[in-house]
């Protein structure tokens, strides 16, 4: 049998942010990132202080006595992950190149590299040495970027007793609040998506990108995509920090007593949606009976009647976005999940043929509550199972803040009878249809479309420090 040769040789990386007067350095030899120095100096702005960090979080990559391994071999590494954080008041911008020295005598077109979940390449394909691109940090917030380093299986005996030197260079810019927040807040929340670490979790055999880091996932339009990142951007589990304030009497002073709390269910078509976070009342779904929503008493009372008249303050309705809500009736809904309600919302129409209604002011769609779980938790099926009760503690809209009524009203209609809809359950969470008519009550939290060019000004999402509208 043919031994595998063994290559030896030191290796010096050091990784460099710089940013004008900014400078961090983590520096070691023979391995990669042995060990952090960190030193940091503010750097000032007309708008606002920027103060970057890099933070090791796991061992130590050593090229030392490696021996050539195949790509499957080199995949299956624990990675290198550091953490780039903003704690400045200003919002970053950046690339990570991955810089030779010149005192590099190691070819680079044998060195792998695997950077987060991206394509496995070597250092000398490279584009301008850059191994992450148009990355933006927001103020305070902050990433986590692994890496996965190997000698290629086809090493030559050529390279042995050379030497690789090498730089990680984080080179970026800062970006003032009033630039950076004046990007949409389905930007803002969706660069937050962008630039996590992503997971694959499968859910009725379907893969999802999770990035678990800012409790966002995407929902791939149902499963319809090829791409896993080409659907809309929700917030899941029990408790993610998707806090912001809406309809507040000021603006300029904007507080727990000058506003309402509401919760981002996510990026929907370049906006965001949003949720109340308190129960406006217990109310009818339709006082006549019918589950057309788009002549319901519930939908004109929250479009015409006192709630938009008189609970939405004038400056408030300036950010609510008019649209066209989808209807469609759901299907097989004693054992659904999530991407069939998804699915059944988009394509079908309800009991009296219609497909959508236009209007500011509805409720949320089952598919809305589905992917609010965390299915790393729970199955995903949505009636009559154990393991609802997993979906709904992970569920952050069933851990909302309830009234005394026993459920919560819907959107969603049944497509067998014109007198059915859907709630959810609040003794379990699950979802019920086939016993709920038209005219019960229920908890009602109204939910609604900003604008899409509503921005986010400040906060972090958190419960105490919610995000703030411009």
């Amino acid at each position: 049998m043919k031994k595998r040769k063994k290559v030896l040789f030191g290796i010096i990386v050091s990784i460099v942010l710089a940013v004008t007067a900014i400078v961090i350095t983590l520096s070691s030899t023979s391995a990669l990132f042995t060990h952090s120095d960190t030193s940091t100096r503010r750097n000032n702005y007309n708008t606002g202080i920027l103060s970057i960090t890099a933070i090791s979080k796991s061992d130590v990559i050593s090229l030392d006595n490696t021996l050539p391994m195949s790509d499957e071999q080199g995949i299956a590494q624990d990675p290198y992950i550091f953490t780039v954080k903003n704690n400045g008041n200003v919002d970053y911008q950046f690339d990570i190149q991955l810089l030779s020295t010149t005192a590099n005598t190691f070819d680079p077109q044998y060195i792998k590299i695997k950077v987060d979940n991206d394509e496995v390449t070597t250092l000398s394909a490279l584009t301008d040495s850059k191994i992450k691109t148009n990355l933006s940090l927001a103020a305070q917030q902050s990433i986590d970027v692994s890496i996965k380093v190997w000698l290629d299986i086809n090493t030559p005996n050529t390279q042995i007793g050379k030497t690789f030197t090498s730089q990680l260079v984080i080179n970026g810019v800062a970006v003032s609040p009033t630039t950076n927040y004046g990007v949409s807040a389905a930007a803002y929340i969706t660069n937050l998506y962008n630039n996590a670490n992503k997971t694959v979790v499968q859910n009725n055999n379907i893969d999802y990108n999770y990035a678990t880091s800012v409790s966002l996932m995407n929902d791939r339009l149902g499963g319809t995509t090829k791409d896993l990142n080409a659907g809309n951007i929700r917030y899941y589990g029990a408790s993610p920090n998707n806090y912001i304030l809406f309809n507040c009497s000021d603006y300029s002073n904007q507080t727990s007593e000058t506003c309402e709390q509401w919760r981002i269910i996510g990026v929907f078509d370049n906006m965001i949606k949003i949720m109340r976070q308190e129960t406006i009342d217990s109310l009818t779904w339709d006082n006549t009976n019918s589950n057309n929503w788009g002549n319901s008493s519930l939908s004109d009372y929250l479009n015409n009647g006192n709630y938009w008249m008189v609970n939405i303050n004038d400056q408030s309705k300036t950010m609510v976005a008019d649209i066209n809500w989808d209807l469609g009736s759901s299907h097989n809904p004693a054992a659904d999940f999530s991407n069939n309600y998804y699915s059944s919302e988009k394509l079908y129409q309800n009991y009296l043929g219609v497909k959508t209604w236009n209007g500011k002011i509805g409720l949320i769609h089952l598919s809305d509550y589905g992917y609010s779980s965390d299915f790393n938790i729970c199955t995903g099926e949505l009636s009559n199972y154990d393991s609802i009760i997993n979906c709904a503690n992970s569920n952050w809209i069933f851990n909302l803040p309830k009234n005394q009524d026993s459920k919560l009203l819907t959107l969603d209609s049944a497509y067998d009878n014109e007198k059915k809809i859907f709630v959810i359950n609040y003794s379990n969470g699950n979802v019920v249809y086939n016993d709920i008519n038209a005219n019960s009550s229920g908890e009602v939290k109204p939910v609604l479309y900003l604008n899409a060019d509503e921005s986010i000004a400040s906060g972090t999402g958190t419960s105490l420090d919610p995000y703030k509208l411009r």
